[in-house]
């Protein structure tokens, strides 16, 4: 008899589409187990890949990378040089700084009829700060060249916004913690802005940022001619050190604290990329669970076809032929729950974000606040379906190799004559 692979794989596909009861249910079990193992790996890793996505591509791009503090406030034109300095490329890329801003930064509250809130104040230049934060791009009017456009303006994070029942061109009373001494005593340090923007980049900034011109904050805090410190862009983001050192050396004349994104978020981007790894790693072992459970049902099927397999070894099939029958049907198998798995998970995927959403605003779930984005971010990639896809398939193989040598093993004579006995 014809012995090729082909011959092998139709056989292997004709067993696999029997309708023995048994066989059926235990095979059925065990690639629904094998489906929703996929799924949920391939789920667990867009979640992963999304946080690792906005980390990388929005709140890298709004936050500091890299910001120095002054303890005794430091002379803003000072700033200024070093800034066109950097800018100019007068230090090349030796630096590690791609550009300077100067900034005027407090802790301060905002106070409506709606209730108060503790926000980070911090008066920006527009024309510097563009050039290492994408704040503008996120807000309504993506327009910050209005908080210069008259005294006393601020643009406020979403969040805020909200919960302070803010709107565009409304007022807000701004608090610090300075007191002032008058003739009624002790007052907070107070002044009234009108909202010109809003920020909406789904991160932590739209919970407590607030955004005034530096002129506004350098009259608010008393620092005439001064800045509290600056805030950096990166050439490359990971390399901190670099940065470090220079602002270091270029203020070492003051007492100055230098930290990178890193010391903030540095936690959260490392726990990030170690759960991508031992989330696959798990969830690889359930789906060895659940390809090995198709161990079973290609048992029942060796022990249904012994008949099958002692007629074929008669007529010349080699234990190889019969091995590669088995085998290929355990790939069949696997291959079929794998793209069951894979598509299960791409659709689940595609639409956790608007189920996600509905959730939290149907039952007021505030579920991602603990979180740098207030969404839930899906990041689906070729590769890693690929990976899923390739790991499934060759546990899938190797859950067939027992059954498949098993039925290799079998001695024809002993079948056919069992076989025999039972029909007299």
């Amino acid at each position: 008899m014809t012995q090729s692979s082909g011959s092998a794989v139709f056989m292997a596909v004709r067993y696999a589409a029997g309708q023995a009861g048994a066989l059926t249910l235990v095979s059925k079990l065990a690639l629904a187990g094998l489906a929703i193992s996929i799924a949920v790996l391939v789920v667990v890793m867009a979640v992963v890949n999304g946080f690792d996505r906005e980390l990388r591509e929005r709140l890298l791009q709004v936050i500091p990378q890299l910001s120095l503090t002054s303890l005794n406030n430091i002379d803003a034109e000072r700033v200024a040089a070093l800034a066109a300095r950097v800018s100019a490329g007068e230090f090349g890329l030796a630096s590690g700084v791609e550009a300077l801003a100067p900034i005027a930064q407090s802790a301060a509250l905002l106070a409506t009829a709606a209730g108060v809130e503790g926000v980070s104040l911090t008066g920006i230049e527009p024309d510097s700060y563009r050039n290492v934060s994408s704040i503008e791009s996120f807000t309504t009017l993506r327009d910050l060249d209005q908080l210069t456009a008259k005294p006393y303006n601020i643009v406020l994070g979403a969040g805020l916004a909200q919960r302070l029942h803010l709107d565009i061109g409304d007022q807000v009373m701004v608090l610090l913690p300075d007191t002032a001494v008058s003739l009624m005593g002790a007052l907070p340090r107070q002044k009234r802005f009108t909202v010109v923007d809003v920020l909406s980049s789904e991160s932590e900034l739209d919970t407590r940022g607030a955004f005034i011109s530096l002129t506004d904050a350098q009259k608010l805090l008393r620092l005439p001619q001064r800045v509290t410190g600056l805030h950096a862009r990166l050439v490359d983001v990971f390399d901190i050190q670099t940065g470090r050192q220079f602002l270091g050396q270029q203020f070492a004349d003051h007492p100055v604290q230098v930290y990178g994104w890193m010391t903030t978020h540095g936690a959260l981007y490392q726990a990030v990329a170690v759960q991508k790894t031992m989330l696959f790693a798990i969830f690889s072992f359930l789906i060895a669970v659940a390809a090995f459970n198709l161990v079973s049902g290609l048992m029942m099927l060796v022990e249904q076809r012994r008949s099958d397999i002692a007629i074929l070894r008669s007529m010349g099939a080699e234990r190889g032929f019969i091995t590669k029958v088995f085998c290929y049907q355990g790939l069949a198998l696997g291959a079929f729950g794998t793209m069951l798995g894979v598509l299960a998970g791409l659709v689940i995927a595609a639409g956790l974000p608007l189920l996600f959403g509905w959730l939290s605003v149907t039952w007021e779930l505030n579920l991602m606040d603990q979180y740098f984005v207030n969404y839930l971010p899906i990041d689906i990639r070729f590769a890693d379906v690929l990976s899923v896809i390739w790991v499934a398939l060759l546990l899938s193989i190797l859950a067939s190799l027992y059954p498949a040598l098993r039925a290799a093993s079998f001695a024809p004579s002993a079948i056919l004559a069992h076989e025999g006995k039972q029909a007299i």
